[in-house]
């Protein structure tokens, strides 16, 4: 029910045109989790209803024009679950930002992916009206989250930064296989706000998740962000993320 943050939780999956879904453990985890701080009740017989909703999405997928798509897992508080399936769009890289005013959940629901998603999706359409790509959402001058994706940036200093839950990120599962990556690069990161500063003198952000990938953010509200051109941060964590499908597809064939 929209409106309703308790209602639901969900996850979104990166999916092949076959219906087979990437990182599935991880983003069952993460839904389980966020469904716990919702005090939405996991079914006893939850994985088998995720087994029958993926070959129900399995039997259902085009075999020959989707190379891209996006599985939405929903598990809501009276313990149905579903899947529904979309074309995963096109995104350009570098993106321009907008920043709009942070959601203002309450603890509990800040950082789930709760049943309330409209204001992410207005946030998302306000940023193409005025002819941007994605909004950024700023709480005390600092940006906390992503209309549809997790923000990261490189400060000046060479680490990174992501917003921790209790500013308002979300545990992000492709995230998750990117930072390795970045660690192993030589970029420790930190988790805790994305103030203004650090934003102003980043040398790269970039926003990262299951349907938007690895993006550059080269202007937020007008003004540029960071250096001209992809650095080690998003080389680095395209790679990571190209490297974890294409391995994760290769095992599913054997």
């Amino acid at each position: 029910m929209e409106g309703d943050p308790f209602s639901s939780v969900f996850t979104t999956m990166p999916c092949d045109e076959y219906g087979r879904i990437a990182f599935l453990d991880a983003h069952l985890n993460r839904l389980k989790s966020h469904a716990e701080r919702l005090n939405i009740d996991i079914p006893n017989d939850f994985h088998d209803l995720v087994t029958i909703a993926i070959g129900e999405l399995q039997g259902s997928t085009n075999h020959s024009t989707m190379l891209s798509n996006l599985a939405t897992l929903r598990l809501t508080r009276e313990g149905d679950v579903s899947i529904k399936l979309r074309v995963n769009e096109q995104h350009v890289s570098p993106m321009k930002a907008i920043s709009v005013p942070n959601l203002q959940w309450a603890d509990d629901i800040k950082g789930t992916k709760h049943g309330d998603w409209a204001p992410y999706k207005k946030a998302r359409q306000k940023a193409i009206e005025v002819g941007a790509h994605i909004a950024l959402f700023v709480e005390d001058k600092a940006v906390t989250d992503a209309d549809r994706a997790t923000p990261i940036l490189l400060d000046n200093d060479g680490t990174a930064w992501i917003a921790d839950a209790r500013n308002g990120g979300v545990d992000s599962v492709t995230a998750s296989l990117i930072i390795p990556a970045l660690e192993k690069a030589g970029i420790p990161i930190n988790k805790g706000r994305l103030h203004q500063s650090l934003i102003g003198r980043a040398k790269e952000f970039i926003v990262v998740g299951s349907g938007i990938g690895v993006v550059r953010i080269n202007d937020i509200d007008g003004h540029a962000i960071g250096m001209n051109g992809d650095g080690i941060l998003t080389k680095t964590a395209v790679k990571a993320l190209e490297k974890a499908l294409g391995e994760y597809w290769a095992e599913g064939d054997g």
